[in-house]
């Protein structure tokens, strides 16, 4: 949930809520391009990779196990790319 602060000039929302909904942006891109042979595959791992270690341990635990299960069950479009993302976030565990 955004959470809106306020100081003496203006409305802003707090740091928090930008965490919380970038994580939650980042899950539905990253849903969205999973099943499909287009750039949006290529584009989400290389943000999957950016911003990796600002993500909460909660967040990459239900990233790793949903790129796992995607590509157990063939749901990925782009097979090489979603094995690459595993393989790097994985290789520090």
């Amino acid at each position: 949930m955004l959470r809106i602060v306020s100081d003496e000039t203006n409305f802003r929302p707090s740091k928090i809520g930008v965490e919380r909904m970038n994580s939650t942006i980042l899950f539905f891109a990253m849903r969205y391009a999973m099943p499909r042979k287009t750039a949006a595959a290529g584009i989400v791992a290389r943000e999957i990779r950016r911003v990796w270690s600002d993500l909460s341990d909660t967040d990459k635990t239900q990233l790793i196990d949903e790129v796992r299960q995607g590509l157990k069950f063939n749901k990925v479009g782009d097979k090489i790319t979603w094995e690459r993302v595993l393989r790097d976030i994985t290789k520090n565990e």
